[in-house]
């Protein structure tokens, strides 16, 4: 086993991301999102910082926050 496999890190897919550009979305989801996925939100591809949600005695809200940087081609 080795660190630095050759035809592993060939498959590995890297995104480049714009850390300037932190951006936030609003949006409604009856679940929360698995935060590793890359989103597409108005034809642009972006990763997620985090996902914020609230709680109450009634359950989850549907209006979920997330941080969102944009991935460079």
């Amino acid at each position: 086993m080795r660190l630095n496999n050759r035809q592993i890190n060939s498959r590995r897919i890297v995104h480049h991301i714009d850390t300037g550009k932190k951006t936030t979305f609003k949006f409604l989801a009856d679940s929360i999102p698995n935060v590793r996925s890359v989103f597409i939100i108005h034809g642009k591809k972006y990763v997620c910082e985090k996902i914020t949600a609230t709680f109450t005695e009634q359950g989850m809200s549907q209006l979920l926050k997330g941080v969102f940087y944009p991935i460079t081609e």
